[in-house]
């Protein structure tokens, strides 16, 4: 049934095509955008629960956090490349 469909329906021209790329594009910048975000915002939670224990004199809980937010900024750095190629692709797409 969708062999028929696809050849009863019209094939999109390169302009429609392209605006459809785009759009997708746009969505998954957002994405990838939104992503970033959650991710700041966890790391500026744990860096306010470091503090926080720096100031119960806490040492080893604020160190052991301390190691949990190298793993954000690995999260953060490959969000920010692939927001970085997504933004090339759109740039040339035009």
């Amino acid at each position: 049934m969708e062999a028929v469909k696809s050849l009863l329906k019209p094939k999109p021209t390169p302009q429609q095509q392209l605006r459809e790329w785009q759009r997708r594009l746009r969505n998954e910048g957002r994405n990838i955008e939104r992503q970033i975000r959650d991710v700041q915002r966890e790391e500026k939670k744990v860096e306010k629960s470091i503090r926080e224990a720096a100031k119960r004199n806490d040492i080893g809980s604020a160190k052991e956090q301390q190691c949990s937010t190298q793993d954000p900024l690995r999260i953060l750095m490959r969000y920010s490349s692939h927001a970085f190629a997504e933004n090339w692709l759109t740039l040339h797409c035009a």
